[in-house]
């Protein structure tokens, strides 16, 4: 069985179907602030590196085969530079401590990094109000199965990263440890407030764009998802019937499923029924 990921659009998006072309958004344009802003680290966080250093150290001298007096001598040195640098830290704001990891990276994830974002569902009562508009729009599903998605499941590519939303609890938290990564979790995590969407993302370097748009505070970055990738398309609820007669047009003439999304008569759910040729 084929697995179908969807896009929900508002009406005005309906040119897709004319130019292939959907939006890979910019983390400071999504609608969760806070996305891809990892937990801030304390200064409590910081102290523990700095005394797991200072005690890795200290017992890699008292290992060595050194004399006794240099073991002291280097003992001490280890000494005052670890309450050097606590001191330096304390006197640090926690300011100062956000602007040095956080903000240069974000600045570049914002000039660097697009995201599409699609739902491994269609029924959400809440994402065709949040993003069709009230129900104005309409719902594409792809097939995820194909290449231009699957492939992009190996994180070994870089260039363009398909996969799925962690959902928890708990922010991820920025390492501290030399040599340790966020690797993709920090832009691959929401708070559990979000599970319901069930979102994958295809992960886009916005230099990929196929069309760019000026605008402010960040450019509209457009980017090809080819029609073929297209399984069926769900209308919804308030879809204007002046609009509906050029999908159909489009479905019928490409082999693609077409359905009205309808509110049920008994529970707090979306429906759907199929249009036939």
């Amino acid at each position: 069985m084929t697995e179908i990921v969807y896009k929900f659009l508002p009406k005005e998006r309906i040119t897709y179907l004319d130019d292939e072309l959907l939006r890979i958004t910019q983390p400071a344009e999504l609608n969760d602030p806070f996305e891809f802003l990892p937990a801030i680290p304390t200064i409590d966080d910081f102290l523990e590196i700095l005394k797991k250093i200072y005690t890795e150290n200290i017992a890699l001298i008292e290992k060595s085969k050194l004399e006794k007096s240099k073991k002291s001598e280097l003992k001490n040195v280890q000494l005052r530079e670890y309450k050097t640098q606590v001191n330096k830290l304390k006197n640090n704001e926690d300011g100062n401590v956000k602007t040095h990891f956080l903000e240069n990276a974000v600045k570049n994830l914002n000039t660097h990094l697009g995201i599409l974002s699609l739902t491994r569902r269609w029924d959400s009562t809440l994402m065709w109000a949040h993003y069709t508009n009230s129900h104005k729009g309409l719902c594409i599903g792809f097939n995820s199965q194909d290449p231009y998605f699957s492939q992009y499941r190996k994180i070994a590519n870089v260039e363009k990263i398909f996969m799925p939303v962690i959902y928890s609890d708990a922010r991820i938290k920025v390492p501290l440890e030399k040599g340790v990564s966020i690797d993709f979790q920090v832009v691959l995590s929401k708070s559990k407030d979000w599970e319901y969407e069930e979102e994958e993302r295809l992960l886009v370097m916005l230099r990929q764009a196929n069309k760019v748009i000026s605008s402010k505070p960040y450019d509209i970055c457009l980017y090809k998802v080819p029609h073929t990738l297209i399984k069926e398309i769900i209308v919804g609820v308030n879809f204007p019937n002046d609009e509906l007669e050029k999908v159909k047009k489009f479905c019928f003439e490409n082999d693609i499923e077409l359905y009205k999304c309808k509110i049920s008569e008994e529970k707090y759910d979306m429906e759907r029924e199929k249009y036939s040729h």
